[in-house]
């Protein structure tokens, strides 16, 4: 017959038999959660890449539909479509979309979502005739009826020389009619151009024209609002430029 301390150890050693069996039930149970956590993350890796490809075949389609995408007709004004710009995030079906529009031939980028818009494109200068001639940069857009957060704060701009500390300027979206009272004031303003569309400018730069100019290389132009607020509602259809007294 067992004695009290006996049947006592034997309870205590069933316990942390108990225990143990428990233990091993509960890491086996999250090893296995861990396991399913990484098949959905891997299969939302491939849908995302799937997507992507999906992405970037409609863009390389627009191209051949569209052919060249830079649309220049006596070098005085060169568009860079939106199609080859370099779009932070363009590539990602949730935060930017590829689609048409009946103004433009080419494929013009909506903006769905995003708190880090920069924009930025290149330019060969040698296209740009006559030289000599002090050029403007312009970002042409629109907005949608779901645009949030475009009109403030303003963002920064720039146009020059690939490899020259070009000057920043603040820009707004809207024209300055529209801008918010109190609001920050800013160097250039969007207007209106002829053919429906908002344009903005981005900034100045001379072609051949001595020590500041682009001297026949690249000039590079951007655009970037990175305050963190997210923004919507953007319709991008690309960069013109041309001589500054051209309207």
């Amino acid at each position: 017959m067992s004695t009290p301390s006996e049947k006592i150890a034997s309870h205590l050693a069933e316990a942390v038999a108990t225990l143990e069996l428990l233990t091993r039930e509960f890491e086996l149970e999250k090893e296995a959660l861990e396991a399913e956590k990484d098949e959905e993350i891997e299969a939302l890796k491939r849908q995302l890449e799937a997507e992507r490809a999906k992405l970037r075949a409609t863009r390389l389609a627009f191209q051949a539909c569209a052919g060249a995408s830079n649309d220049s007709e006596d070098g005085r004004h060169m568009m860079i479509a939106a199609i080859d710009l370099n779009i932070t995030w363009s590539d990602t079906p949730n935060y930017w979309r590829w689609t048409a529009v009946p103004e433009s031939r080419h494929a013009v980028a909506e903006l769905l979502q995003v708190c880090w818009l920069n924009i930025t494109g290149r330019l060969d200068a040698s296209k740009l005739t006559p030289p000599n001639v002090t050029y403007a940069a312009y970002l042409v857009y629109k907005f949608t009826i779901e645009s949030l957060w475009l009109d403030l704060p303003p963002g920064e701009a720039y146009a020059g020389p690939v490899g020259a500390e070009n000057s920043v300027s603040k820009i707004y979206l809207i024209p300055e009619e529209k801008q918010q009272a109190g609001s920050e004031r800013a160097d250039q303003y969007a207007t209106r151009r002829a053919d429906g569309w908002m344009e903005v400018k981005l900034g100045e730069f001379v072609v051949n024209g001595g020590q500041e100019g682009a001297d026949g290389g690249e000039v590079e132009m951007g655009f970037r609002e990175v305050s963190g607020c997210w923004k919507q509602g953007l319709i991008v259809r690309g960069m013109e430029v041309r001589p500054r007294d051209d309207k």
